[in-house]
């Protein structure tokens, strides 16, 4: 525990230099409205009317995650379609410890990757003000040491450059408005030669989940994250209802 509180103490003034000004966010929950009228029409229409709305129509509507709905996030249920073992596994890198996680909503999954590796620790970040504070009130692991919730914006997380070896998503890429910017910022927070890991809704027919509409194809998905520069960019299909996604970022050239 001494050495997990030596490095949160250390990536924390990291991050005070690398971004200055980064907890004068303003409240990003708005959008509720939209989210409401879009889910309302989608539940009416089917998929039909998310055919035509932009991508920045359709991600301001859908993506701000209807906050009451903070019981499904933890619903133990989703350990079935997204068993933590097998996502970790896929990543192969025994050596991981610090990790960060890009939208980690109530820390689910979070509180869960910090005890694959020993010394685990998961930087959990996210946009809204009523996931970190429901993170810091309500996770053990919090308390503990190796979760710690951030504040962050899209694209801009505000910790200092190369700190983990994992960046990882989970449900979170048909939510955003520009996943170029979001891998960019993920590749500048890895070390080189570390992982990115990304699993989202397979652009199909499931049981549960957003429209389809909303969702990425598999070559939009992977073309996204080479262009933010990683390589070994590939997709396993261990998952029923989701695509996984792996990515190394390139090593320093010596």
């Amino acid at each position: 525990m001494e050495r997990v509180q030596q490095d949160r103490e250390g990536h924390e003034a990291g991050a005070q230099q690398q971004h200055p000004s980064s907890t004068a966010y303003g409240d990003p929950s708005g959008g509720h409205g939209a989210y409401d009228f879009a889910h309302s029409t989608a539940s009416a229409n089917t998929n039909e009317c998310w055919e035509y709305l932009s991508r920045e129509e359709v991600a301001m509507a859908y993506l701000k995650f209807d906050l009451r709905k903070l019981e499904k996030l933890n619903d133990p249920a989703r350990l079935e379609q997204l068993p933590p073992e097998a996502m970790w596994r896929a990543v192969g890198d025994p050596s991981i410890r610090v990790m960060v996680e890009i939208g980690a909503g109530t820390g689910f999954f979070a509180r869960r990757f910090c005890r694959m590796s020993k010394h685990g620790l998961v930087y959990a970040c996210d946009l809204e003000d009523t996931m970190i504070r429901w993170m810091r009130e309500n996770l053990p692991e919090v308390a503990e040491g190796c979760v710690i919730p951030v504040k962050s914006e899209e694209g801009r997380v505000p910790l200092a450059g190369e700190l983990a070896r994992l960046v990882y998503m989970i449900n979170l890429h048909h939510e955003l408005v520009d996943p170029q910017a979001v891998y960019r910022e993920a590749l500048r927070l890895l070390e080189p030669s570390g992982r990115l890991l990304v699993v989202d809704w397979k652009k199909e027919e499931t049981p549960k989940g957003p429209p389809v509409g909303v969702r990425a194809p598999l070559d939009a998905l992977l073309e996204s994250i080479r262009s933010a520069g990683f390589e070994e960019v590939g997709a396993r299909d261990l998952l029923e209802w989701h695509n996984l996604v792996t990515a190394t970022k390139p090593a320093r050239e010596s």
